[in-house]
């Protein structure tokens, strides 16, 4: 009962408000939410470092793209990170081949610029270090392409895709009751108790000249005896 006069007033304010205020109401909590992310998610920053696969005297140019596809799987190894040192400890790593050049990109992510730089150059150094070792069994060797810049800005959070992903999920979410089947009123009070154990019965249609039939209810007809037993 308690639970009941407390709901009252707020279903009789819902009712009163347009059909379409779920959708507004859940944009509104995704632009909070989605803010509240962007605000409080501490930035993520990443660098990349590029290293080459150039053929030894005598190998072939075009071994040397899939000698770059190998040490790009090695990139990541544990005991190529391991060679890198203290510096890749707190980023995330990532090594990418191309599939027309004979390039490994190394990408590091950390909570600085320099950090993300730093790791990227570091595991980009200990993978041609890797391929020193292995350059006179192989094809080719590693030579550091293109160093790792400090970036300006971070990759993480993106305010506004944050942003725009809250608000889309919020009205989807919110349009969904609208979607819904709704039943009708007049529906309820059919199989209500005013109805029960009646039955209607129509009259056909009067030939022209007769007067019309008038409706009528009658009761619904009672159990035969003995029937509950």
């Amino acid at each position: 009962m308690l639970c009941s006069a407390l709901l009252s007033p707020i279903r009789r304010r819902l009712s009163r408000l347009p059909g379409w205020w779920p959708v507004a109401a859940g944009a509104l909590l995704g632009l909070l939410l989605g803010g509240a992310y962007a605000l409080l998610t501490p930035p993520r920053y990443a660098a990349t470092s590029q290293v080459v696969a150039e053929p030894t005297d005598g190998g072939d140019p075009a071994a040397a793209l899939g000698w770059a596809q190998l040490y790009g799987r090695l990139a990541t190894d544990p005991a190529v990170v391991a060679d890198a040192g203290a510096s890749v400890r707190d980023a995330a790593l990532r090594a990418a081949t191309s599939p027309d050049a004979p390039v490994v990109e190394i990408t590091a992510t950390a909570a600085s610029p320099s950090l993300a730089a730093g790791a990227a150059d570091a595991l980009a150094r200990a993978l041609i270090r890797y391929g020193e070792a292995a350059e006179e069994a192989g094809g080719a060797r590693l030579s550091l392409l293109l160093p790792a810049v400090a970036p300006d800005s971070p990759v993480t959070p993106a305010p506004l895709v944050s942003l725009a992903t809250a608000v889309t999920t919020g009205t989807v979410l919110g349009a969904l009751p609208l979607l819904l089947p709704r039943r009708p009123r007049g529906a309820a009070g059919a199989a209500g108790p005013a109805g029960r154990g009646r039955t209607e019965v129509t009259a056909p249609p009067a030939a022209p000249g007769e007067p019309a039939a008038e409706h009528r209810r009658e009761p619904a007809p009672a159990p035969p005896p003995g029937g509950a037993g």
